[in-house]
């Protein structure tokens, strides 16, 4: 069965605002300076809020695994919660994972190869191979919830998020999954640091570039079970030059979008949603924390176009319906 129309009912994250079940509200914490990693002067990132896990996550073993693991895990909870569904009481051949991210499980990747370094391939700890692989986190919330149903991670470039939500939206208009589990997002780490470092992208002050990190997600599902948080009304690739004005039906959209700009050109009047600095910090899967944070304060029946832009010029397009707050 297909669906014309797509609910989001849970929301959850695990980022610098802490573990948080629902959209994301308030102020975000200020960014700090990082101590613990040189520099050549001061620099600032929004690093993640420390969270028992094991409050979130009872009977789940996360010892050997990476943040990014940890991170999917916990925000998959939260948001399971916020939509109320018991996913081991419900048919897990219908539900998909659909996970997004721009550099993998990076915490033990680094110790992998360092320790591959340091010691040589015959010396280097096995343990932490299979960790390393990007599309792990998606298979550990596939293992924890018992989802069976299609699992998909994606990397793209600058908009791996709002990616994810198309493929999660097509898997469920063609009847492949009753429902899907979508996340998004990266961790910090002291490599990726020096990296932006090296390349020039830090600033001096906190006005500039900040690295952030944490993993946002999503329950999407067929209408009708439970209360939803927004309504997906449309999902597709688009280009500038040839975008259908039946994407954009409402009389005016706010648009959540990285760059804060109109890339394509609207038959209808279009306001910016405010920045999301745990987003801007997230290179390629920020999307998700923008909708979160656009979910928070939105009035019901709002339209909000959700636009990730490719340096080839396609864009992904999500346009959502917000619902009433609880």
């Amino acid at each position: 069965m297909s669906y014309p129309s797509i609910d989001i009912t849970g929301l959850g994250s695990v980022g610098p605002c802490g573990a948080v079940s629902g959209p994301l509200g308030g102020p975000v914490p200020a960014p700090s300076v990082v101590a613990a990693w040189p520099t050549a002067g001061p620099r600032y990132a929004l690093p993640a809020a420390p969270c028992r896990f094991a409050e979130v996550l009872p009977k789940v073993g996360t010892r050997r695994l990476d943040r990014l693991s940890v991170w999917s895990l916990a925000a998959a909870a939260l948001a399971l919660r916020d939509a109320g569904l018991d996913l081991p009481a419900a048919d897990g051949s219908l539900t998909a994972v659909v996970s997004a991210t721009g550099f993998g499980c990076l915490d033990l990747t680094e110790a992998f190869l360092s320790s591959a370094h340091g010691h040589g391939w015959r010396e280097t700890d096995p343990i932490c191979f299979p960790e390393t692989l990007g599309n792990v986190p998606a298979a550990h919330v596939a293992r924890v919830f018992g989802c069976l149903g299609p699992n998909i991670t994606v990397g793209s470039r600058g908009l791996a998020a709002e990616t994810a939500v198309l493929v999660a939206v097509s898997l469920l208009r063609a009847g492949q999954a009753a429902r899907a589990l979508v996340l998004a997002g990266d961790t910090l780490t002291r490599g990726l640091f020096d990296w932006y470092e090296v390349a020039g992208r830090l600033s001096a002050d906190p006005h500039g570039f900040v690295p952030s990190e944490g993993v946002a997600a999503m329950v999407l599902e067929a209408p009708g079970r439970y209360r939803a948080r927004a309504t997906v009304l449309r999902a597709r690739w688009v280009h500038p030059d040839g975008a259908e004005p039946l994407l954009w039906d409402a009389a005016a959209v706010t648009l959540v979008c990285k760059s804060q700009t109109v890339p394509v050109a609207f038959p209808t009047p279009v306001r910016l949603a405010p920045a999301c600095p745990i987003a801007d910090g997230l290179a390629d899967t920020g999307g998700l924390f923008r909708i979160l944070t656009a979910l928070g304060s939105a009035p019901p029946g709002a339209r909000l176009l959700v636009l990730g832009a490719a340096h080839s010029g396609s864009c992904a397009a999500v346009v959502l319906e917000a619902s009433a707050h609880d």
